[in-house]
């Protein structure tokens, strides 16, 4: 889903019009990511010789709705919904530095999108707990343009920060950037003491995998009477 272009200038410098063309996971990346891509434009007779773009992507957490069971899963980020109200904010996905080479008329920048897997990161639950749809995002440029001036001169301009550049994220691709690299799994962190502990559990009773000690231990809190 492509967004309307946002305008920046400023005096003698080009108008460069700025879009999200849209997502897709990063496959030479090593670790669950996807590539945010930026299409910019400018006028025919404009040569630009370089952006040094700096973006932050933020998710908007107040454009979508939830259901009751989203809200339950996302208690520990926001807590009751009945404070939602005051207690709902942006969350900051990720802040990059792009350089966007020479260019006549378009050009298109990828903006890494880094998929944490970690669930003590705010992204990564809130993700986690969306059933679908899409991510609403907001992203933030600022930076500076390096182009070639009316009497042929290298000259500078910033780019002002904006709120205005808007994208809805497909969920789906985000599972598929985790499922690439650790299909059918989740991560948790554990203190070193626990991790020890359930070590022990799992050499004492011979299970092949850490998957099969939780799961005894969860079996056994279902078994104990209520």
């Amino acid at each position: 889903m492509t967004t309307p272009g946002v305008a920046f200038a400023a005096p003698e410098s080009p108008v460069l019009r700025w879009s999200v063309r849209g997502a897709s996971i990063d496959a030479a990346a090593v670790v669950p990511a996807l590539d945010l891509e930026l299409a910019v434009s400018a006028p025919p007779a404009a040569r630009v010789r370089s952006i040094l773009l700096r973006v932050q992507v933020r998710i908007a957490v107040r454009r979508r709705g939830y259901d009751a069971a989203t809200r339950e899963r996302l208690y520990e980020l926001f807590g009751e919904p009945s404070g939602w109200g005051r207690a709902l904010r942006d969350l900051v996905w990720t802040q990059a530095t792009v350089v966007v080479p020479p260019f006549e008329g378009e050009a298109v920048a990828a903006v890494p999108l880094p998929v944490s897997y970690d669930f003590e990161v705010g992204t990564a639950k809130y993700l986690y707990a969306l059933p679908g749809g899409a991510v609403p995002l907001d992203v933030l440029l600022s930076g500076t343009v390096f182009y070639t001036a009316g009497d042929g001169s290298l000259a500078t301009a910033m780019l002002a920060n904006e709120r205005e550049l808007r994208y809805e994220l497909d969920v789906e691709l985000v599972r598929r950037a985790v499922e690439r690299f650790f299909p059918g799994s989740a991560w948790i962190r554990i203190s070193r003491d626990t991790f020890d502990r359930l070590w022990a559990l799992r050499s004492r009773r011979a299970l092949p995998t850490w998957d099969h000690a939780l799961g005894q231990l969860l079996d056994a809190d279902t078994e104990e009477p209520t």
